[in-house]
C-alpha cells in the first residue's frame, strides 16, 4: 500500500471546509481512496493547561516577559506563564493566537473576565491531560458513501482501522490535537 503522500494518480488535495476551528483536507488517490486530514486550528490544548473560557480574558493581567509578551505558541505561553514569579503562584493567564501570539499572565483569579475578546483564559495544571478537538466529516463532501455504501476509515498515524469502522454519512476525528492533524484514508466498502 502506497502512502498518501507517494500515491502514484498525484492528484493536489482539496480543503473541502474552514472555520477557526480547523480545516478539512481531502485528496483523491489512484483505486478510488480518500486520503483525508482533519487539522485542528486552535480548539483544546496542551497537557498541562486548563481552557477556562474562549473569546475572554484576565481583567487584571500583565506581560510575562520584557517582549511586549508576542510571538508564543499556547504551549511556549504555558510555560513562560510558570517560570515567571509574579504568574506562577496563581497560574492563570491568557493568550491570543489571533494576536500575534500574545501571552499575559493574570495577577488574580481571573474572577473579572471580559468576554468577545481574540483571548481564551487558561490556569496551569499539572494534572491537565491534552485536551483535543472533535472533528466531524461528512462523508459525502468528501465522495465517500454514496448510495448508502459504508466507508472504511484508517488513521494513519495510529496504523490501524478507527473504532466503529465502517462508517456511513460521518465519523468522527476524535481529540485531534491542538494544532495537531488527524490523517486518514477513505475506502467505500462492499456493504450497502
Amino acid at each position: 500500500m502506497f502512502h498518501p503522500s507517494q500515491d502514484p494518480l498525484g492528484r493536489m488535495g482539496f480543503r473541502l471546509n474552514a472555520s477557526k476551528a480547523g480545516d478539512i483536507w481531502a485528496r483523491n488517490l489512484s483505486g478510488g481512496d480518500v486520503a483525508l486530514g482533519a487539522f485542528n486550528a486552535g480548539g483544546g490544548s496542551p497537557a498541562g493547561v486548563t481552557l477556562l473560557q474562549q473569546g475572554a480574558y484576565c481583567a487584571n493581567a500583565t506581560g510575562v516577559d520584557n517582549h511586549s509578551s508576542f510571538g508564543y505558541s499556547l504551549g511556549s505561553c504555558a510555560l513562560a506563564v510558570g517560570k515567571n514569579k509574579t504568574c506562577s503562584p496563581l497560574g492563570y493567564f491568557y493568550y491570543s493566537e489571533g494576536y500575534n501570539g500574545q501571552c499575559v499572565c493574570a495577577r488574580d483569579g481571573c474572577a473579572t473576565r471580559k468576554g468577545g475578546a481574540t483571548y481564551s483564559s487558561y490556569l496551569l495544571n499539572a494534572s491537565a491531560p491534552a485536551a483535543g478537538l472533535d472533528i466531524t466529516v461528512d462523508l459525502a463532501a468528501v465522495g465517500k458513501g454514496e448510495g448508502g455504501k459504508s466507508v472504511s476509515v484508517f488513521d494513519i498515524w495510529a496504523g490501524k482501522e478507527l473504532e466503529g469502522s465502517p462508517f456511513m454519512g460521518s465519523f468522527v476525528a476524535k481529540n485531534v490535537a491542538h494544532h495537531g492533524t488527524g490523517f486518514f484514508r477513505l475506502k467505500t466498502t462492499d456493504q450497502a
